[in-house]
């Protein structure tokens, strides 16, 4: 019992990372992109 709370909560967790970070990236590119234009 124990351990499969322990992993569903690893799996939230690295899933969670995995959003934010692929959202960071595409904040990133989306500013990128408008800087570009200002150019």
């Amino acid at each position: 019992m124990q351990s499969s709370v322990f992993n569903f909560f690893k799996m939230y967790i690295f899933s969670a990372a995995s959003y934010s970070t692929l959202k960071y990236l595409m904040f990133m590119k989306i500013n990128s992109l408008k800087l570009n234009e200002k150019k």
